[in-house]
């Protein structure tokens, strides 16, 4: 019996460290542009460079940065995908002059890459990171009275206009990406934030608390609160949250080892 699986074309894994290291593993690595300072005269040195290049090739993901971020640990790591030719010069005069074709054939064309790298730490801060160039792209300090990062994601999840950011004290950070303004604050959580989804459309997102065991669901156009429901259970947190790819269902699991499945019409009745 043969599996139809397989490894995806490109795969992005970013991990974040308790000392504030920010490690990422990518299968289509950029190429080093720095010289190798192994000594060529060192027989020993060349023999440990062509077995770790040896082991490169045969690995699928290979580590592609690693870098000191945050003074203390990693919260929080978020990746927004984007479409190739994005940030390309040429790209709008390019689809100014592409002849009209079938919606499906240009979307089959498009290519989405890793674009935007966000993250939070105990100290405060949030650095953001463009995964094309390699480059830092800037770094806020988190408002003094919302406490530290717990959490984040992009909105929409490609090509985003705005980064979600859960914090200690239970709310929601809403930043522009344009210009890093804060857009809306969510209250809503009591005893922090735990994670946080959006939806496929960007137009809402689910959120978990730490403590209170509530899922709650933001309007993001409007930047309020649009439902709330409270675990059965009692105060468990909710560790984790997903939506489907096309937006109509969503999961979560608590640290009581339950897992719950919704539809969106129809929110009271588990799919699991």
């Amino acid at each position: 019996m043969t599996s139809s699986s397989r490894l995806p074309d490109r795969l992005l894994i970013v991990a974040g460290t308790y000392d504030g290291v920010i490690c990422g593993f990518d299968s289509q690595p950029r190429k080093s542009t720095n010289n190798d300072d192994t000594n060529d005269n060192d027989v020993m040195s060349l023999l440990n460079k062509a077995k770790r290049e040896k082991d490169e090739e045969e690995s699928f993901l290979k580590m592609s940065f690693a870098m000191a971020v945050h003074d203390g640990s990693v919260r929080c790591v978020s990746v927004a995908s984007t479409s190739n030719d994005q940030h390309n010069d040429d790209s709008s005069q390019k689809k100014k002059n592409k002849k009209k074709r079938d919606p499906e054939e240009e979307e089959e064309e498009e290519e989405v890459v890793p674009g935007l790298l966000f993250t939070g730490g105990y100290d405060d801060t949030m650095a953001i990171f463009n995964l094309k160039k390699y480059q830092q792209a800037g770094e806020l300090k988190s408002p003094a009275d919302l406490g530290s990062p717990t959490c984040s994601a992009f909105a929409p999840p490609t090509s985003p206009a705005y980064v979600l950011m859960g914090t200690t004290s239970g709310k929601i950070v809403l930043y522009k990406k344009r210009d890093w303004s804060i857009q809306h604050i969510l209250p809503g959580h009591i005893g922090g934030v735990a994670c946080i989804a959006v939806h496929p459309s960007g137009k809402m997102a689910l959120s978990g608390g730490t403590k209170d065991g509530k899922l709650m669901l933001w309007d993001l156009m409007r930047g309020r609160l649009a439902f709330a429901h409270k675990s059965s259970s009692g105060k468990t947190t909710v560790q984790d949250i997903i939506w489907s790819a096309d937006g109509n269902r969503y999961a979560f699991c608590t640290n009581d080892g339950k897992i719950t499945a919704r539809n969106v019409h129809n929110s009271e009745e588990d799919l699991l």
